[in-house]
């Protein structure tokens, strides 16, 4: 042993791994990379819980790839309301909750976990055909 970092290759950011510096002596912990789209979602400015403050939110609601610590996550608006959460698992795995409002959508995109953000349209429901009636005045 020559005291230097050895760990599988899977694990390292290069395959899509949360770990840099194999082979040598200081070891990062950099988070998985997590693509997020919500150019979907709305023009509203969204900030992530968890990762940016909300006194500097990210108002620009598009694609962005980070690198995420395994952790619960949020989108919010500045506005106050929250909105769909989401987590990143110790392995990497990404879950998410949609609501009422925001539909969300987990997959990969060359080999990167994606998740997209969608807001849901609110349809409603018809409205009554208008009532013709007809009046008859009498002397």
């Amino acid at each position: 042993m020559n005291g230097n970092l050895t760990y599988s290759s899977s694990l390292d950011l290069k395959e899509g791994g949360p770990l840099k510096g194999a082979g040598g002596k200081v070891l990062e912990f950099l988070g998985f990379p997590v693509l997020i789209d919500a150019r979907a979602a709305t023009a509203e400015d969204f900030y992530i819980s968890g990762f940016v403050s909300s006194s500097d939110p990210n108002s620009d609601p598009s694609v962005q790839y980070l690198n995420l610590l395994p952790y619960e996550y949020g989108f919010n608006s500045i506005n106050g309301g929250a909105g769909p959460t989401f987590t990143v698992g110790l392995t990497g795995e990404l879950t998410a909750a949609g609501t009422d409002e925001y539909a969300v959508t987990v997959d990969t995109f060359r080999g990167i976990h994606r998740l997209s953000l969608f807001r849901r349209l609110m349809v409603r429901p018809p409205l009554p055909e208008p009532v013709h009636v007809e009046l008859t005045m009498t002397p």
